[in-house]
């Protein structure tokens, strides 16, 4: 990790401890079954801080709008994975058969969108 982020790591860990303290919900992850939590929170950030760094290395090869197309399909493929392995979870099965029908057309849509900006990066000189 490069050292130029340890003080913006600090930021961000001190103002979460102060928050934690300030709102007196630090026992809350005193409890039993926190040995959990603590695991999947590690996982979820190491998985973020992966993500990140294939969104940069991806984003070069992308030419020169990488950044700002990577970035979007960056964080529409995260949406669409999320709601994929919600409704895997069974998350979804007690929504309203609307919001379903809803959930399945977003989904298509940033597809669409996604294959788009595929095609338009493609048509790039």
């Amino acid at each position: 990790m490069d050292s130029a982020y340890f003080p913006l790591f600090l930021c961000n860990a001190g103002y979460a401890i102060f928050k934690l303290n300030k709102n007196g919900t630090v026992k809350q992850f005193q409890s039993a079954g926190t040995s959990r939590n603590i695991v999947l929170a590690v996982a979820m950030g190491t998985l973020w801080m992966a993500g990140i760094s294939l969104y940069g290395s991806g984003a070069r090869k992308l030419g020169p709008l990488g950044s700002s197309l990577g970035w979007a399909i960056f964080m529409t493929s995260m949406v669409i994975v999320a709601n994929l392995f919600g409704l895997l979870t069974g998350e979804w099965r007690e929504a309203p058969l609307r919001s379903k029908q809803k959930l399945m057309i977003s989904i298509a849509l940033l597809v669409l969108a996604i294959s788009g900006l595929a095609i338009a990066n493609g048509l790039q000189v």
